[in-house]
């Protein structure tokens, strides 16, 4: 299932560069440096690291949101760099994280059917499929769709997101 592939640096350096071009066609940009200043003073917290894995005909873009960010500082007089470490985007949502558990837990009606991971998404499955297998005739017919929507993550709103999240937090 897992297969490893090695690529000379020149044809990595081209699938790496136009997958950056891709990421600028759509919602990305770079960041100068008055830009990126502006965000990390706004925040405690750095940016997710990003790596590609190769797909059959494209790049599939994974963010490492665990790892602390490393930013390096403008070098001081005996040359050596310098570097600010702010925490992962993972440890700075972990006490979110925690909460929304808390209230999943506490008034599981006011999270709806939201599950925090692939065992909370059995555990709601477990229950319902036997009914469904039953024919039971409580239960209507139900038709299961399977569906991946192609850059999903990426064509979400931002700004809405965070402004929904206001009003539920």
């Amino acid at each position: 299932r897992h297969h490893v592939f090695y690529y000379p640096k020149t044809v990595w350096r081209k699938i790496v560069d136009n997958a950056i071009n891709c990421l600028k066609e759509q919602n990305y940009r770079l960041l100068d440096h008055a830009s990126f200043t502006y965000i990390i003073s706004k925040r405690n917290f750095g940016f997710s690291r990003v790596r590609f894995l190769p797909k059959q005909k494209c790049v599939r873009i994974l963010a490492n949101t665990k790892v602390p960010s490393k930013i390096p500082l403008h070098r001081n007089n005996n040359r050596k760099r310098r570097f600010v470490f702010l925490k992962s985007i993972n440890s700075s949502l972990k006490e979110l994280h925690a909460i929304l558990r808390r209230i999943k837990h506490e008034h599981p009606q006011a999270l709806g059917s939201s599950v925090f991971g692939y065992d909370d998404a059995y555990r709601k499955l477990y229950q319902f499929l036997p009914k469904v297998k039953e024919g039971s005739p409580m239960m209507p017919k139900v038709y299961i769709v399977v569906g991946d929507v192609s850059k999903a993550f990426d064509s979400i709103n931002q700004d809405k997101l965070v402004e929904i999240m206001k009003d539920i937090i």
